[in-house]
């Protein structure tokens, strides 16, 4: 930060200089150059997220390592390059790459997103331990969200529910919106077997029509046990309109595969 408001200082200087010395021409065309220069990574980070958006994955790749190579490029820029490769399931590229950004020098922010993100990949690596070490070590220091959101669910993996139960209540006390924790708690709740509890965090969670599969699958589980199969069948539906990655802890399948078992029992 200190070595942009330097360059921006220096280019200011040299663009004055052109603008009284040279010719006023050739400063504009000297402080635009600069601009798009200093901005190229995030030029090419707007790129990349609009080809992904587009689902075109190979396009934003090729945007994304373009950010990487940029020497200049900031650590959150690249960090975002990390996430890309987990969602896209090249673990060992993404695991690499946070070791090359930790050798330099990072903030407090960018630690904890990389934290985040490593977790996520020790997790895919079938590492849940180690994923768990990882965030908790950054829990003790920096609470956020998302150390709440990963870290809940990472529990509920564990398989230990009443310690998942009680951080995931505190989680809720944190951030009582988001739609991530609220399905941590209910999945809780669920195989705690406080099925009426988990109805009520999931009617508020699938109203916000969240865009991961999770909560529609394990409402519709809860919705079984409580003998509502009809509306189950209608929860696991709209689920199917979730975008997937490899992240994604419901597949596609696990809810057609929940759709033709009760769609078979209704024909019954």
């Amino acid at each position: 930060m200190e070595n942009k408001k330097y360059f921006n200082l220096v280019t200011l200087l040299i663009t004055l200089l052109l603008f009284l010395k040279v010719n006023s021409i050739i400063a504009i065309i000297f402080l635009v150059i600069y601009i798009l220069v200093i901005n190229y990574p995030n030029i090419l980070y707007f790129i990349a997220n609009n080809k992904y958006s587009q689902n075109k994955v190979e396009e934003a790749n090729k945007f994304f390592e373009r950010l990487n190579s940029c020497f200049y490029s900031p650590t959150k820029l690249r960090t975002s390059y990390v996430y890309f490769l987990i969602l896209q399931g090249e673990m060992d590229k993404a695991e690499n790459l946070i070791k090359t950004i930790l050798k330099k020098k990072v903030n407090d922010s960018d630690k904890i997103t990389l934290s985040l993100n490593y977790s996520l990949i020790m997790w895919k690596k079938n590492d849940l331990d180690k994923a768990i070490d990882i965030l908790n070590e950054t829990y003790a220091n920096n609470k956020n969200t998302m150390v709440y959101q990963n870290l809940g669910y990472f529990l509920i993996l564990k398989g230990d529910y009443n310690k998942a139960l009680e951080f995931n209540l505190e989680a809720l006390d944190y951030n009582s919106s988001n739609t991530g924790i609220m399905d941590n708690l209910a999945q809780t709740y669920y195989y705690l077997e406080e099925y009426d509890n988990a109805i009520k965090l999931y009617d508020e969670v699938v109203f916000n029509k969240p865009t991961f599969a999770t909560p529609y699958y394990y409402y519709a589980l809860t919705l079984i046990e409580k003998n509502n199969k009809e509306k189950a069948l209608e929860v696991l539906k709209k689920g199917l309109d979730c975008k997937f990655t490899s992240l994604s802890i419901i597949s596609k399948e696990n809810l057609e595969t929940k759709i033709f078992e009760l769609e078979a029992i209704e024909e019954l």
